[in-house]
């Protein structure tokens, strides 16, 4: 596989994301947007978005808008991209240091997580990807006052393009959002901090990437995990466990943080990655 060299003018490629076939999506983080014809090499075009730190980016299901969310410090917006004409739509304020963003799967809405919180609270939009303006601006209450630290990087959604997940590192919970009504609706309880969200093919469970498990003043002291949820019951308020916890299995003497988990396209194996130090995996079977 031929390698693809960047000119160093480039100051940072965060994230990359298929646009269209032949065509690789750069953001980065000197407020510029690239796209990239992945048989030449060569950047083919490029969309000035003015917003540095551009981080995590999502394409709309019709692969007609790009999402860019800018997370620099001191940076508010999210761009939004028209990916046929290679060109910005608009910069869209939605909070101190937009994180990641994530389109829902009907296409309906874009989740939008911050690193920063604001007077001591999670903040969450949810942009109208119609008519890409912010529908919800939600605001979580952080109970641990205690906590240091970064308290939300991801969300995701759940299957049925409703639910936002939203997980909340201070408290070691998931709020479950109904991106409609723009409020929570229930909690998913963890012993570590949530990272990310899978969806089994079937769609009937959830699978949700937990770093490791923590003692009560946040100290890691357990495995990465893997927190199982039946997706009928995930809704039900106001809190729900999980059905079953499974640990990331490493190498002995390998740090544990749990990280990203991906489900195969059959359904049958789920590969969880280990984010600590080595090169620690779990392979599950869902059969």
């Amino acid at each position: 596989m031929k390698k693809l060299i960047i000119p160093t003018l480039i100051v940072l490629i965060l994230f990359a994301v298929t646009a269209t076939a032949g065509t690789m999506i750069a953001m980065r983080g000197d407020g510029t947007v690239v796209f990239i014809d992945d048989q030449k090499e060569e950047i083919v075009a490029r969309v000035v978005t003015g917003e540095y730190g551009g981080a995590m980016g999502t394409i709309t299901p019709d692969g007609k808008k790009l999402y860019v969310a800018n997370n620099s410090k001191g940076y508010y917006t999210v761009s939004v991209i028209d990916i046929k004409n290679r060109k910005l739509i608009k910069n869209l304020p939605t909070g101190p240091r937009p994180s990641h963003a994530y389109v829902s799967s009907n296409g309906k809405y874009v989740g939008i997580s911050h690193k920063n919180s604001e007077n001591g609270n999670i903040v969450i939009a949810v942009i109208d990807a119609y008519g890409d303006y912010v529908k919800h601006r939600i605001l979580l209450d952080i109970e641990n006052d205690e906590y240091r630290g970064v308290v939300n990087v991801h969300q995701g959604w759940m299957g049925d393009g409703k639910h936002l997940l939203v997980h909340n590192w201070a408290d070691n919970v998931t709020h479950v959002i109904d991106a409609d009504e723009g409020k929570e609706v229930a909690r998913l309880q963890h012993q570590g901090n949530a990272h990310q969200y899978s969806v089994t093919k079937d769609k009937k469970e959830l699978w949700v990437s937990v770093d490791a498990i923590e003692d009560a003043s946040g100290k890691k002291v357990g495995c990465g995990q893997i927190d199982i949820y039946d997706i009928p019951a995930v809704g039900s308020p106001p809190s729900t466990t999980a059905k079953q916890t499974l640990c990331i299995k490493v190498n002995e003497g390998e740090a544990q943080k749990g990280h990203h988990t991906a489900i195969t396209r059959d359904g049958m194996y789920a590969y969880a990655a280990n984010d600590g130090l080595g090169k620690g995996a779990s392979i599950m079977s869902l059969m």
